[in-house]
């Protein structure tokens, strides 16, 4: 299968998942993948009264970097949108589908943090994680653990 046709797959599989196993609602995939100026990201979504863009990366590896490019892209793209950002990564191995979900928070105060440029995510260990402060150039950014589903499909 071709990363084009395996990136809407997986896009397909997290919005049927948010809205079955968690409290996301109105979950619809935009315009050609995010490709249009004016409908970025590979999600939106509604939870309680917050609208949500969301990023879905997947992988069939039992391994995911999550770099600062991808955290500032949908960070951006969501403060443009007016909604707040999501991550999604999907492991599409021995859990068939573990889904990560992330929230990522722009960092506004002037605390010194241990900053990383990219963190690895591994299937295994997921489940340890608990926040990570991302730098992209001079901006920090907060990614926090929300949930972990499981899907057998």
């Amino acid at each position: 299968m071709s990363n084009k046709k395996d990136g809407l797959k997986y896009e397909k599989i997290v919005a049927k998942a948010l809205m079955g196993y968690t409290s996301f609602e109105d979950i619809v995939t935009t315009i050609a993948s995010g490709a249009m100026w004016f409908d970025k990201e590979d999600l939106k979504g509604k939870r309680g009264n917050q609208d949500y863009i969301i990023q879905v990366k997947g992988t069939k590896k039992d391994k995911y970097r999550l770099s600062s490019e991808d955290v500032y892209k949908v960070w951006n793209n969501a403060y443009d949108a007016g909604g707040h950002p999501y991550f999604v990564i999907v492991f599409a191995g021995k859990f068939k589908y573990q889904m990560v979900l992330l929230n990522v928070k722009y960092v506004t105060d002037k605390i010194e943090y241990v900053c990383k440029k990219s963190y690895l995510f591994k299937e295994s260990t997921t489940l340890e994680f608990a926040s990570v402060i991302i730098k992209y150039k001079e901006d920090l950014f907060e990614v926090t653990f929300d949930e972990v589903l499981f899907i057998n499909k």
